[in-house]
């Protein structure tokens, strides 16, 4: 088991509220491979500097974004070119810190590694990506990529499930509620092997 990494492929979702507040959700599953499955003793999601963080993947780099990198302010400036500069450039700083880089700096992500961190902020949800897409194993090389996404956005082992569960409540309902959010996780727990029923909810 040892030389597996631990996976928090789970399920992290996140609404706007009727009032266009932002709630944020996930699970605790943690798996090494097939052979063992746990629910972390501390939430997937956290609430830091005004932002809503959730993050799926490698579970060593989903805890350095959502639970250790230090948070830049974001004051007055534009949301976009602060995802795109300041919050890009933590993420940066957080893996070369840690060890994600080689010479001049360059990152380096294992080939088995991969994370996505979901970003709630302002009334608008970012997906950043962090993986290696360099076909030459060799390389390694890691990339980050930061997009801004639609609401409802589900994401992880269990993120399609729940989103159509979200999907669907928005069109019946017009809105959506904290409730629905739970009911959307719970739903994907029950078809996911890679979400479980520990629920964690922040909300904006």
């Amino acid at each position: 088991m040892l030389h597996k990494r631990a996976k928090s492929n789970t399920c992290i979702g996140l609404i706007k509220t009727k009032s266009g507040k932002l709630i944020i959700a996930g699970d605790r599953r943690l798996s090494w491979g097939w052979s063992l499955a746990q629910s972390m003793p501390r939430p997937k999601i956290a609430k830091r500097q005004g932002l809503l963080l959730g993050a799926t993947g490698d579970g060593t780099l989903c805890s350095l974004f959502v639970n250790c990198m230090e948070i830049p302010k974001i004051g007055n400036k534009d949301l976009t070119s602060y995802m795109n500069n300041e919050f890009y450039n933590a993420i940066y700083n957080e893996l070369v810190q840690h060890g994600y880089a080689e010479e001049h700096n360059l990152l380096k992500i294992p080939e088995d590694s991969y994370c996505e961190l979901v970003v709630g902020i302002k009334k608008t949800v970012w997906s950043i990506v962090i993986a290696n897409t360099d076909n030459n194993k060799d390389s390694a090389q890691g990339l980050i990529m930061i997009d801004e996404v639609n609401h409802p956005y589900a994401t992880g082992c269990g993120g399609m499930a729940a989103l159509g569960v979200l999907v669907h409540e928005q069109i019946k309902n017009k809105h959506l509620t904290e409730k629905h959010l739970l009911e959307a996780l719970q739903t994907a727990a029950k078809l996911s092997p890679g979400c479980d029923s520990e629920i964690d909810i922040l909300r904006e």
